[in-house]
């Protein structure tokens, strides 16, 4: 609120640019915490011209950053590519090395969404080698929990949950509670759940998974942003646990959310996982859900390609993907061993 009036109000002409800046980055942080996109777009591009007129490079890679977790929301793959593209160009030309983690981590997300899991793959693992002289415990959840999304498109679940697993662990050993980091949190049960989540589950980690959910619901409320993918997880969990009606409640909140957001490839996601839970419906939601994944350019994990149902387009359809073949290549997707250890 305090940052709105401020930037509302006549008080800006005051400072020096670098505060005014450093003022519209905060504004562009919280709107994107908050789920506010549109408010984000606006101030990020009012941070990025301040921060070009001072010289504060940094701060641009930064905006450019926000402004690439941004369209992950609510962009096409395209679009979304772009964004990370300059974001790489401009931490490149500054030798900013942790904005090239986020950059190259930035480029595998849309490659992975979009189903180009070989050239996901090879971003992911240029952001790793990023990491080789210091380790950053505000970046490198974010990094593996983008890594378990690329897995989980290439229908590898089991690496997915090891993945996924390290980034939430380094997330809640550190208390670095923040949006970014939490992902990793819904990402982890959902691969633990799994590609046929509407299955009866039992199994060694069914006290993991109810604890995870705990968690999810722990964090909730200060995850605005984040909070579609948790009701999206959840569900499928309690469908996993049997629960139909409690599942059907929690897609149903999802959507609505997304919906009211505008989170398309989200809501596109979750009307599929409606149409498996609830037959009233069923064909009007996944005929929406392949209209929109195809306007956000995206896929689903093949794994995962039954929630089609009748409907089935193989062009929504992540490829098959030998990852395993693929490092034999070009060499593991991992984080190097080091020493150093900054808290960023």
């Amino acid at each position: 609120i305090c940052h709105r009036r401020y930037l509302n109000s006549e008080a800006q002409q005051d400072l020096p640019p670098e505060l005014h800046a450093s003022a519209l980055w905060n504004e562009s942080t919280i709107a994107y915490l908050g789920g506010d996109f549109k408010r984000l777009y606006n101030a990020s591009s009012d941070q990025l011209e301040a921060a070009i007129q001072c010289g504060d490079n940094m701060s641009s890679v930064f905006g450019e950053h926000l402004v690439r977790h941004a369209d992950a929301w609510t962009r096409p793959t395209g679009e979304e590519s772009t964004t990370a593209l300059r974001e790489h160009k401009l931490a490149r030309e500054i030798g900013d090395q942790k904005g090239l983690c986020w950059a190259l981590y930035g480029r595998a997300e849309p490659l992975a969404r979009a189903g180009q899991l070989s050239e996901a793959a090879a971003m992911m693992q240029q952001s790793f080698r990023t990491l080789t002289s210091e380790r950053w415990y505000g970046t490198e959840p974010v990094c593996r929990g983008v890594h378990g999304y690329l897995l989980m498109q290439a229908s590898n679940y089991d690496r997915a949950a090891n993945t996924l697993c390290s980034a939430w662990e380094m997330t809640r050993t550190q208390w670095m509670f923040h949006s970014f980091n939490v992902l990793s949190l819904p990402l982890y049960l959902e691969s633990l759940v799994g590609p046929t989540w509407q299955d009866r589950q039992t199994g060694a980690d069914r006290k993991l998974r109810k604890r995870l959910a705990r968690w999810i619901l722990a964090l909730y409320r200060s995850a605005l942003v984040l909070q579609p993918s948790m009701l999206r997880s959840l569900g499928r969990y309690a469908a996993s646990e049997g629960k139909e009606h409690k599942a059907f409640q929690c897609f149903e909140r999802a959507r609505n959310l997304t919906k009211e957001r505008g989170m398309p490839y989200h809501h596109a996601r979750i009307l599929l996982d409606l149409a498996a839970t609830k037959k009233e419906g069923r064909d009007e939601n996944r005929t929406e859900a392949i209209r929109l994944l195809k306007e956000m350019e995206s896929v689903i994990p093949r794994a995962e390609s039954w929630l089609l149902g009748d409907q089935y387009d193989e062009a929504v359809v992540a490829p098959k993907f030998d990852l395993e073949a693929w490092e034999r290549e070009h060499g593991p997707i991992s984080v190097p061993t080091r020493e150093n250890t900054i808290v960023d």
